[in-house]
């Protein structure tokens, strides 16, 4: 068969298989598309699901770029690649820009803000953590604020999550944001509170993780 971008990126038994394990809303329809072209620009009306931990962008282009990369290391070094490393590496890399993008953000915003809280690497911060969950639309509502050691509200925030499962899932969402939004203040001695912490193992990686880098 003679390979064509549509093949290759869509309709080819491995292109397929990612696209019905991909984390994104209604993915399977992607590998049905006629042409690469429709699937691109229906990709951008479709949603990440959580906890992948994608808030901007589609992972659509990360997914054609580690297909084609997976493609090229076939064919001219004779390497394989199963499903689950090659949806792993295209999800690392969609979130390594996305968090890359966030940090740019806040640095433009702490140059044309110079009164937003800058922190001492001692001064301890709490954060605390909530949301809220509407069963009939899967949206959920995360809100988070950072307050110092006399209780001063230092920084707080607010966002929304589509396609999110469960009241339980929205809090883990709501905790990672925050240590999210810590990670690009240079916030680092942290204390963090959410009366949902106990219950949340799926997304104790992501949380692993995300503390990690604020102590790297």
């Amino acid at each position: 068969m003679r390979e064509t971008a549509s093949h290759l990126f869509l309709h080819c038994h491995f292109a397929t298989e990612i696209w019905n394990s991909a984390p994104i809303q209604q993915g399977s329809t992607l590998s049905t598309a006629p042409e690469f072209t429709t699937a691109l620009k229906l990709s951008r009306k479709l949603n990440n699901l959580p906890p992948t931990g994608l808030h901007f962008g589609p992972l659509f282009p990360w997914i054609a770029w580690n297909k084609w990369t997976a493609r090229n290391l076939k064919n001219f070094e004779r390497r394989k690649f199963n499903t689950t490393k090659t949806l792993m590496k295209e999800i690392s890399d969609a979130r390594e820009w996305q968090n890359a993008q966030t940090k740019q953000l806040v640095l433009q915003q702490l140059q044309s803000q110079p009164e937003i809280y800058q922190p001492n690497r001692e001064d301890i911060i709490t954060i605390h953590t909530d949301a809220a969950w509407r069963k009939e639309t899967l949206l959920a509502g995360l809100a988070w604020t950072f307050s110092n050691e006399t209780g001063a509200i230092i920084l707080q925030g607010t966002s929304t999550e589509d396609c999110v499962s469960s009241a339980l899932m929205a809090e883990g969402l709501a905790m990672r944001e925050a240590l999210l939004q810590a990670q690009a203040h240079g916030i680092s001695n942290i204390i963090l509170k959410s009366d949902s912490i106990k219950e949340i193992c799926g997304f104790l990686q992501d949380i692993l993780n995300l503390s990690c880098d604020l102590y790297c």
